[in-house]
C-alpha cells in the first residue's frame, strides 16, 4: 500500500482547500449558534406559556369570584356594609392580580420572547448563507477535480498515441517506402 505522502503526491491539491475548510468551519459555527438560539427560543416559549397560564389562572379566579353570589336564604341575613366592602377589596385585589399577570405576559411576549424569536430567525438565515457558500465551494472543488480527471485522461491518451506512433515508426525503420 502506498504511503500517505505518495497518495498526496498523486492527487493534485485543490488550490482553494483552505478556503473550503474555512467555509466548513464557518458552517459548523453557524449551526451551533442556530442550535443555541433555538434552545433559547424554546426556553422563552416555555416561559411565555407559563406566564400565559398564570394570567389565565388569575383571570379564572377573578371570574369565579365575580360569579353570582349565593341568594340569601330565610335563615341568613343580607350582607352588611363591612362584608360588602371586604368583598369589593377582595375583587379589586383579584382584578389587579389578573391585570398584572396579563401585563407581565404581554411584556414578555413583546420583549424577551420576540427577541429570542428574532435571534433564532437571524441565526437560521446566517446558517443558510454559510451552507450556501460551503456548497458553492464544494461545487467548485468538484468541478476542479473533474477538470483534473479529464486533463489526466487526455495526457494518458496522448501518451498512448505517442507510444503507438513510436512503435509504428520503429517498425518502419528509416525506409520511407513503407
Amino acid at each position: 500500500m502506498a504511503a500517505p505522502s505518495d497518495v498526496e503526491a498523486d492527487v493534485k491539491r485543490y488550490p482553494l482547500q483552505e478556503l473550503l475548510e474555512l467555509r466548513r468551519r464557518d458552517e459548523e459555527s453557524a449551526a451551533a449558534a442556530w442550535a443555541a438560539a433555538r434552545r433559547r427560543a424554546d426556553l422563552a416559549e416555555a416561559e411565555g406559556a407559563r406566564l400565559a397560564a398564570r394570567a389565565a389562572e388569575a383571570r379564572a379566579r377573578l371570574d369565579q369570584a365575580m360569579g353570582p353570589a349565593p341568594a340569601p336564604t330565610s335563615s341568613t341575613t343580607a350582607a352588611t356594609g363591612a362584608e360588602l366592602a371586604g368583598t369589593a377589596r377582595y375583587l379589586a385585589r383579584l382584578r389587579e392580580a389578573a391585570t398584572r399577570a396579563a401585563a407581565e405576559r404581554d411584556a414578555f411576549r413583546k420583549g424577551p420572547l420576540a427577541a429570542a424569536r428574532t435571534e433564532e430567525r437571524r441565526t437560521a438565515e446566517i446558517f443558510a448563507e454559510t451552507r450556501g457558500t460551503r456548497e458553492a465551494s464544494e461545487g467548485h472543488e468538484a468541478q476542479f477535480r473533474a477538470d483534473e480527471r479529464r486533463s489526466e485522461e487526455r495526457r494518458e491518451e496522448e501518451a498512448r498515441d505517442d507510444a503507438a506512433r513510436a512503435v509504428h515508426h520503429a517498425r518502419r525503420g528509416s525506409d520511407p517506402r513503407r
